[in-house]
């Protein structure tokens, strides 16, 4: 989520203008706003005009309103909020106390204002603005030849870089290349883990794949970092953990950490 602009005052008030930019920022938005609070956005409103001969024709048109929020509907599979209440700030085409439903969507700027700003809407605000400094779980799901690096919130998870690697089928006429092949493909895979992943923050790594290609991963870049004296994965190594997984699929990740014995293992490494 994009923070434009943030003003808080000292006796807990305060507003902010943000982007929502995909959908994760859209269910923080719908955890964040709540009854009572203000909400301004461009919206589409149906007005009365009239004409030159003085009959009266219905139009819609964009202008910015600004509501006290009484009912809040979040439309997970459109990725848009409704926002319902009364129009708190004078405008020409609507009254003031006039009811009004904001619908909040992708790339549509909003700013939203608090009586009271707690310590848990600031810790959400937080997470969509800055979701990299509270994920303490990362995962890298794996296939031939291809690689998924994601960050894992309470609420969200992140993809931050994904890998591919074209590499050939085995064939004893071809195994040199694709070995080749094969070494650069962990590499990539190495090189994004140390760009993506912060290990002050993170406690555990998942490393999940069919069959042993994660465990023959995780020999290559414990074996790559003594050789290049990478010192951030020697001094983490304890926190890799490998666990099979049917593919390298986004979806098949909340499989693999729904597994109570996964978790366990997770939390022995935190």
């Amino acid at each position: 989520m994009k923070l434009l602009k943030k003003q808080f005052g000292n006796d807990g008030t305060g507003e902010v203008r943000v982007e929502p930019v995909d959908s994760e920022d859209m269910w923080q938005l719908y955890n964040l706003i709540h009854e009572g609070d203000a909400v301004k956005s461009k919206t589409m409103r149906k007005v009365q005009k009239e004409t030159a001969i003085g009959s009266q024709v219905s139009e819609k048109i964009m202008l910015t309103l600004t509501i006290q929020v009484e009912d809040v509907d979040f439309d997970a599979e459109g990725s848009t909020i409704r926002l319902k209440g009364k129009n708190i700030q004078e405008n020409k085409h609507v009254k003031l106390g006039q009811y009004h439903t904001l619908e909040l969507g992708l790339n549509r700027t909003l700013t939203l204002r608090k009586a009271e700003w707690t310590s848990a809407d600031l810790d959400r605000l937080e997470a969509a603005v800055n979701p990299v400094k509270s994920a303490d779980l990362a995962a890298v799901l794996m296939d031939r030849g291809k690689a998924s690096i994601s960050l894992i919130t309470t609420h969200m998870t992140l993809v931050r870089a994904r890998v591919q690697v074209n590499i050939p089928k085995k064939r004893k006429i071809n195994e040199s290349s694709r070995t080749k092949a094969q070494q650069h493909f962990f590499d990539e895979v190495l090189q994004a883990i140390i760009k993506h992943i912060d290990f002050e923050v993170v406690k555990a790594v998942i490393i999940a794949s069919p069959g042993f290609l994660n465990e023959d991963f995780l020999k290559y870049i414990v074996s790559a970092a003594v050789q290049k004296n990478l010192t951030i994965i020697t001094a983490n190594k304890g926190k890799f953990v490998c666990v099979n997984s049917p593919s390298a699929h986004f979806h098949d990740l909340k499989e693999v950490l729904s597994n109570d014995d996964i978790q366990a293992r997770i939390e022995d490494t935190k």
